[in-house]
């Protein structure tokens, strides 16, 4: 191609622009034959952009998606050095492509994080690693990607080779650490039978399946496979040429690979570094590429070309990595490594956009912006503009801006003024050779203005509007219709004077209509450049407000409010709206005098008092501005501090409820309704003359309600609404072991009404009150933890009711007791040893022990004066007469506090005190055989008998049989029989007595 000077450039402007239309097709500014290696095209398209709007991402949010998992690989489970992914892991990442607003997004969902290594756990599980999605702000969760067009750099021409100008994604070179073919043959790998190829062989490589989507892994995802994703038509498709060339195995062996897309090979990519004497084309990573795990610096990308078995080569700060053996980089299984994709194509087809195009935007102020995609490192730039007025086929229309040099990306046209239109060009400078862009135009129209204010005149009731200046506009036109479908016409005109704000009053609107407003700014010469309307605003046009509002007495002393109608009326009447100060319950009246008088009003109660000229008695949205005072109810006293809820506590000795009025003479009745006495209604429960009410609240004035008569000399008289009094307990003294939880509480029936709680302590009578840390100090039971040194400390509650009246509970005592950390065991003593018990305690040292006992849990506790009776052990003396006895520990802290442990019994060896004896009865006589035992309770018994020594025992059934005392109905027949008992104690070991002889007479 021949080159063209810079300094030739303008005179062959026209020259450049007879060559850059194509019939059919949008102006470019260069045709096939002025590409050259470097150059930018544009084809196919790609999830690249993260989106951040949030008003977009929740409508995206809205859009049915068609969710679908992508198979990753993670995990490794082999227990060999061939060691590769074990599992396809489908919970990973989710994807779902879909449309909105007219463009195409990615959804991707993460689930869990991918390692770096395939052979790595996915989300760190066991001994895995994190990748780096998270480190770069994808944690889990969902994000969008808006799809791009791909931009292609031209690596070579003649063979229409390219490769995308940035990082699309990130894949391993293989999901396998051995055995490539495993793509096809998943058994196979992992049983590792194919050892004659490596996962390095990129024949065999997952990512060149994942390239072209078209082998059995893949097949079932080919919306995520790169071919099937950048090219979304046969059409584009089919333009990717088929490339067909050697790959050399870790076997030696050369396989064909004939692929639409391919990675690079090193000697393309060293071919271009040595040609330009550069770094081979610099590249940055996507949004979207950064999401697969990319890193964001230290960018690297893949190449095809094997290394060893288990490596490949990669590119790195535009070089080769020549050194890869050891690099993670050039890792097979690395997941972080980036993916530029390389295709052939034919560079004339309509389908590949060979040009760079500029864009003209409006600033937020609303000049002209101009920009354009960068065209490489070192290409400049030259701005022109022509009138929208003038020829711009003429080359002296056009008037050169400013030149800009590499890495800018755009201009705004500060010159350009208001009201006027424009075509902008831009041509792009590189290696002494120009490339002009297409011609865009633009209006610069005059700014919108803004309606700030429609709404009804205080005074007059008609339609005022406002708006905001302009910049540039000449004049304003303002149109106004009857709102929700009239039809627009203009009803004020006013040129431009450079105020901030402009208003026009509508007083030829009518009462009971609503209106719709809307501005235009024009610009004084040409319509086109005029600006859009402004926001629309509507308002309702109302009567006018009443003036003069003034207040007087009725005969029967209610408030009488008169007021003037406005000099603009055409209303049916007046409202009238009354309420007492500080209520927000509005009593309402209509009258169609201009006099009301407030017959509902309270003697002794201001009011507020507001009225309205309405066009309507139902609907108030016609209502006029209102006309507002004050007047008081004066026939009456009137109060000045009224009963209101309040909170007090059992027992409050110096409780007193006061209420403040006007009158002379005042008597005031206080009336109580206990909840006690519901039928008898209120009660006069107190009389004063100051207003005030002292007494000692008791647990029965708890939900309380009173009100109060004020009645003046004159026998006229006001009473405020009823209140309540809420009466708390008070809290009780608490005795617990220590280091057990020690709870202080109030109660009331009504606790809506408490707007808060406050515990305080203190370490004794004489200290100062602190707020309490515990928990449960701001509620209504305190939780202490206690130790040994809060003992005697005292707590008490500080309540406040919604209306801010606080009261103070009487102070409670904490008392700890020794904890019995150990309890003392029941013992299993033969008679005639040592029995032992013992006990351990915590509690204020020196802790004292009093041992005691008792025969029975029926029977008196009573110190012991056994051995080490003082002591934490006890040495019982071990008798038969002692068994069943129970035995526990006092324990007495430094404080006298004292606490017993649980009681423990002593049982004795099973024996025999007293045998049965022999026993002579007459025939059809009882006789009857007594036993008498001691051992662990409870005893059984069974007495057993034999017709003489040399039989078999055994159980009787005769009465008494399972019992201390056996009777036997006696007959001849039993003469000479022998009886015993069998004794069994709690444990189960069994003691037969000695027998008895019966001799029957």
């Amino acid at each position: 191609m021949k080159k063209k000077t810079v300094g030739l450039l303008l005179g062959c402007l026209m020259a450049v622009l007879s060559v850059i239309v194509f019939p059919g097709r949008t102006a470019y500014a260069a045709d096939y034959s002025s590409l050259q290696e470097g150059d930018i095209v544009e084809f196919g398209s790609y999830p690249q952009k993260l989106v951040t709007d949030t008003d977009l991402i929740s409508n995206l949010n809205s859009v049915f998606k068609n969710w679908r998992s992508y198979p990753y690989y993670s995990k490794n489970t082999a227990s060999d050095a061939k060691k590769h992914p074990s599992a396809k892991d489908t919970s990973m990442m989710k994807y779902s492509d879909f449309s909105y607003g007219g463009k195409k997004y990615r959804a991707v969902s993460i689930s869990k994080y991918r390692p770096y290594d395939t052979t790595d756990p996915a989300d760190g599980e066991g001994m895995g690693t994190y990748g780096n999605q998270a480190s770069q702000g994808y944690t889990k969760g969902t994000y969008y990607f808006e799809y791009q067009p791909i931009r292609w750099i031209v690596v070579n021409k003649a063979q229409g080779l390219l490769v995308t100008e940035k990082i699309l994604d990130s894949q391993p070179f293989n999901a396998y650490y051995y055995s490539a073919e495993a793509a096809f043959n998943e058994t196979q790998a992992r049983s590792h039978v194919n050892n004659d190829t490596s996962a390095s062989d990129y024949y065999y490589s997952t990512v060149r399946y994942w390239l072209n989507g078209v082998d059995t892994y893949y097949s079932n995802y080919a919306n995520f496979s790169f071919i099937g994703t950048a090219f979304s038509t046969d059409a584009q498709k089919d333009a990717v040429y088929t490339t067909s060339f050697d790959v050399v195995g870790y076997d030696n062996k050369t396989r064909i690979a004939v692929d639409r897309v391919f990675l690079l090979d090193k000697a393309t990519v060293n071919s271009v570094i040595s040609s330009t004497g550069n770094d081979f084309y610099p590249t940055e990573t996507t949004d979207y590429a950064r999401a697969q795990g990319v890193a964001k610096t230290n960018i690297t990308w893949r190449l095809r070309d094997r290394y060893g078995m288990s490596s490949t080569y990669f590119v790195k700060d535009g070089q080769v990595d020549e050194s890869v053996a050891g690099d993670t980089n050039g890792y097979i299984t690395a997941t972080f490594v980036g993916i530029r994709p390389a295709i052939r194509t034919n560079l004339n087809s309509d389908l590949v956009t060979k040009t760079f195009q500029i864009r003209v935007n409006a600033s937020d102020s609303g000049a002209p912006v101009i920009s354009w995609a960068l065209q490489g490192a070192s290409a400049n730039y030259r701005v022109y503009r022509c009138s929208a007025k003038a020829d711009k086929n003429n080359e002296s229309s056009w008037t050169f801006l400013t030149g800009l040099g590499p890495g800018v990306s755009s201009y705004t046209d500060t010159t350009a003024q208001i009201g006027n239109g424009y075509y902008y060009r831009v041509v792009m400078i590189r290696n002494n050779q120009a490339t002009l862009s297409n011609n865009v135009g633009f209006d610069y129209r005059v700014p919108a203005p803004t309606l700030t204010n429609c709404a009804p005149d205080a005074e007059t009731g008609f339609l005022r509007v406002s708006w905001n200046r302009s910049a540039g506009a000449y004049k304003y036109y303002v149109e106004r219709r009857i709102a929700n479908g009239g039809t627009w016409s203009r009803v004020f005109t006013c040129s431009d004077d450079q105020s901030a704000e402009y208003e026009y009053l509508d007083r030829s609107t009518l009462a009971g209509n609503e209106y719709e407003y809307r501005v235009q700014a024009t610009s004084g010469t040409y319509t086109e450049y005029d600006s859009e309307w402004s926001n629309v605003k509507k308002a309702k046009c109302v009567p006018g407000r009443p003036t003069g509002m003034t207040f007087s007495d009725n005969t029967d002393g209610m408030p009488r409010v008169s007021w003037t109608p406005a000099s603009v009326n055409l209303c049916v009447g007046y409202r009238v709206r009354y309420a007492a100060v500080g209520s927000s319950t509005w009593t309402e009246l209509f009258t169609t005098s201009t006099t009301a008088v407030l017959t509902e009003a309270v003697p002794g109660t201001v009011y507020n008092i507001r009225v309205t000229a309405c066009m309507s008695r139902t609907d108030k949205s016609y209502d006029s501005a209102e006309v507002a005072g004050k007047k008081r109810c004066v026939y009456a006293p009137g109060f000045t501090k009224t009963p209101q809820d309040t909170v007090t506590f059992v027992g409050q000795s110096d409780f007193t409820i006061t209420v403040e009025s006007t009158g002379e003479g005042l008597k005031y009745e206080w009336y109580v309704l206990r909840l006690s006495n519901r039928e008898a209604g209120y009660v006069l429960e107190h009389t004063c003359t100051d207003g005030k009410w002292s007494f000692t609240p008791t647990a029965a004035d708890d939900g309380m309600k009173f009100y109060v008569v004020a009645t003046d000399k004159f026998g006229r008289y006001a009473t405020p609404q009823p209140a309540m009094l809420m009466v708390l307990s008070q809290p009780t003294a608490v005795r617990v072991n220590v280091g057990d939880e020690a709870p202080f509480k109030v109660t009331t029936k009504y606790p809506s009404y408490i707007a808060s709680y406050q515990w305080q302590s203190r370490k004794d009578a004489n200290s100062a009150w602190s707020n309490s840390g515990q928990p449960g100090a701001k509620t209504a039971t305190l939780k202490v933890a206690t130790t040994a040194g809060l003992h005697g400390w005292q707590f008490r509650c500080v309540v406040k009711d919604k209306n801010g009246n606080t009261a103070v509970s009487k102070p409670a005592t904490l008392k700890l007791a020794p904890k019995i950390t150990k309890q003392p065991k029941s013992v299993y003593a033969a008679p005639g040893t040592k029995a032992q018990f013992t006990v351990a305690a915590t509690g204020k040292a020196p802790l004292k022990y009093q041992w005691q006992s008792r025969k029975n849990s029926s029977a008196e506790w009573t110190n012991s004066g056994q051995q080490g009776a003082k002591t934490a052990t006890l040495k019982v003396n071990a008798t038969a007469g002692l068994n069943g006895w129970q035995f526990r520990c006092v324990v007495t802290d430094a404080n006298g506090q004292n606490w017993g442990s649980s009681p423990a019994t002593l049982f004795t060896k099973l024996g025999i005190l007293k045998q049965p004896t022999n026993t002579t009865a007459s025939a059809g006589s009882t006789a009857k055989f007594t036993v008498e035992a001691y051992g662990k309770a409870t005893l059984k018994y069974q007495w057993q008998s034999r017709k003489n020594s040399s039989a078999t025992w055994t159980n009787s059934a005769q009465p008494g049989a399972k019992t201390a005392t056996l009777s036997v109905n006696t007959t001849k027949g039993l003469n000479g029989w022998q009886f015993r008992c069998v004794v069994t104690d709690g444990d189960g070991n069994p003691l037969p007595s000695k027998e008895a002889t019966l001799t029957v007479k």
